[in-house]
This record gives C-alpha cells, structure tokens and sequence, in this order.
C-alpha cells in the first residue's frame, strides 16, 4: 500500500470518527448566528425535538449564556448573552 492510500484511508477514518455536535453546542450556534427565533423556529432548523431545544435552551438560561430578546407570536425570542457570540469563534 502507497503512503497517499494509507493516509487517504486515515484521513477518511478521522472524519467517520468524529463526534456529531451536542444538542446543546447545536442551539447555542442556532442562536449565536440566527438571533431572536423562538424555541420552534430553532426546533425546525436544528432538525430537533421541540421538548430537546426547550430542555436545551433552559440549560442555557440557567448558565447565563442565552436571554430572552423579546416575544413574536406569542413566544419568547432568545439571543446569546454578552459575550458568547466570542466564545464560539
């Protein structure tokens, strides 16, 4: 076997290899990148559970890193708190 095949082959395991993104690293870049959308709208471009975005998005809250920006139909509207958009750069 030739270096290029065995490190194409490397390269190829290390990508089957790699972890799919937390539901929570996955709401906080939603929200990060897409302010002030409701719990649904994240849901729906997340391809995530209502329930998962909502347990998800209370986590968040509790850590400070994400508030409620406002209301839109009748549900509240989140962004990032001060200071996260940074920490995911």
């Amino acid at each position: 076997m030739t270096v290029a095949a065995t490190s194409l082959d490397a390269y190829h395991d290390r990508n089957r290899l790699r972890r799919e993104p937390s539901q929570r690293t996955k709401v906080l870049d939603r929200i990060i990148h897409r302010p002030d959308q409701t719990r649904e709208e994240i849901a729906l471009a997340t391809g995530l559970k209502l329930s998962s975005v909502c347990g998800r998005v209370n986590e968040l809250m509790q850590r400070e890193q994400v508030v409620i920006s406002g209301r839109r139909n009748g549900a509240n509207t989140l962004r990032a708190a001060p200071g996260q958009a940074e920490l995911s750069l």
